[in-house]
């Protein structure tokens, strides 16, 4: 089995057009040898361009194999980022959620049973010691009654009203947003910078392998697009006003 690493898109067209320019400057040389008159035969002019026809069929074949490679590390980034979205959004599957709203509609039930039993003993009680209110006994006892959820009893110093159901619901629902908001904040926050840090990563790579590139393989990191031999150049320690300026020179 090759463990050869496969060729990036650049390295496939830079291996083409070096074939190419082969062939290009072998037949040229020769044709400039025969107009100076050096011993050069037909065939060997004719062998020649079809070494330089060769190379210009392999330049296109090199064309469409190097989009192949492009489509295939788009298909394979593609492929990881799905699994990595399947994988971070298994913390917070949908499908917990039919098992949280019936903890929050137990206790929701829980509370507002609470609230209503309380009610119904605060009025029929009251009802009971509003005869024993006042001088009427010497137990520190008073109870006052009037239309449904105005009643209430005092015993000592403590006062027993009707407790209001839907307004611990809401007490505890707008406790359970904003700790959400608070929370969130501080997630949105780590997450943000956690994906800065990753795309930082991602780009030192990038520039690391480019700069692997250049020394490897010249002519195939100068098809890079300047997006990335910039970071490469950089990553080397060059400068990259000079190295453009070289490019100019040489191009």
């Amino acid at each position: 089995m090759s463990t050869d690493t496969p060729q990036t898109p650049e390295q496939i067209l830079a291996t083409a057009d070096t074939e190419l320019h082969q062939a290009d400057d072998e037949l040229a040389a020769l044709e400039q040898a025969v107009i100076d008159d050096q011993d050069v035969t037909p065939d060997q002019i004719e062998a020649a361009r079809s070494r330089r026809y060769f190379a210009g069929l392999r330049r296109k074949a090199a064309e469409k194999k190097a989009e192949r490679a492009r489509q295939d590390a788009i298909d394979a980034a593609a492929r990881q980022a799905v699994a990595d979205f399947h994988e971070a959004l298994k913390a917070y599957d949908l499908d917990q959620v039919p098992t949280l709203q019936e903890r929050i509609e137990q206790a929701v039930f829980e509370l507002l049973q609470l609230a209503a039993g309380h009610d119904r003993t605060v009025t029929s009680h009251a009802r009971r010691l509003i005869k024993y209110s006042g001088e009427a006994s010497n137990v520190p006892v008073n109870a006052i009654v009037g239309g449904y959820g105005r009643e209430a009893i005092r015993i000592g110093d403590t006062s027993h009203s009707p407790a209001d159901g839907k307004a611990f619901l809401e007490q505890a629902l707008n406790a359970a947003q904003q700790r959400h908001y608070e929370a969130k904040k501080d997630q949105d926050a780590e997450h943000n910078q956690a994906e800065r840090e990753r795309l930082n990563q991602l780009g030192k790579s990038q520039a690391q392998q480019d700069a692997r590139l250049y020394a490897d393989d010249r002519p195939a990191f100068e098809k890079l697009p300047a997006r990335r031999r910039k970071p490469a150049i950089e990553h080397l320690g060059m400068d990259w006003d000079a190295y453009e300026r070289d490019r100019a020179r040489n191009s």
